[in-house]
């Protein structure tokens, strides 16, 4: 005896899903809304490992949008998304603007970095590649590593080999 219209009726009253894969996608739709929520943006950094399945999700559902993909990805399911605020087809994750380039080159000229500094191709030479990499440093340690008056460097060439890279240290 299979289900009946009314039982049918009343399990769609339930918002009972007849499809795990239409379940799924809503699931991660609804993580994605929370995420928005919570976060007030939709940049899932990869260092977000408890949110990488959630990325991933985001970049298929560009992707199948990019590829007009409608049997998986239906102008409902694109009304869905394109409701959530911040939400775009192309991945828009926070890059440096020009003026934050600028501010950070003024930064770095303030720091007694100027044209013509060598930064140390082998800062790391004598230790042991396998230890655990340091991942903070403090100023004058970072200071240090530039203004390291013994360069073993072989090149003398200039630093910055592009002009624009040079026009940014001028300004």
């Amino acid at each position: 005896s299979g289900l009946t219209d009314e039982r049918i009726r009343e399990l769609e009253k339930l918002e009972f899903q007849w499809s795990i894969p239409e379940m799924q996608w809503h699931q991660m739709y609804e993580r994605l809304k929370k995420y928005q929520e919570v976060n007030g943006h939709l940049d899932i950094y990869t260092s977000d490992e408890d949110n990488s399945d959630l990325r991933q999700w985001v970049n298929l559902q560009r992707h199948l949008y990019r590829k007009k993909n409608l049997s998986r990805l239906s102008k409902e399911r694109i009304a869905l998304l394109e409701s959530i605020s911040g939400f775009g087809w192309r991945n828009q994750g926070k890059g440096l603007s020009k003026d934050d380039w600028s501010d950070l080159f003024v930064a770095i000229r303030e720091k007694g970095i100027v044209p013509g500094t060598q930064a140390r191709r082998h800062w790391f030479d004598g230790t042991d590649r396998f230890s655990a990499v340091k991942t903070e440093w403090t100023e004058q340690e970072l200071l240090a590593l530039w203004n390291e008056d013994e360069d073993d460097d072989e090149d003398e060439g200039e630093f910055f080999e592009d002009e624009e890279s040079r026009m940014f240290l001028r300004a």
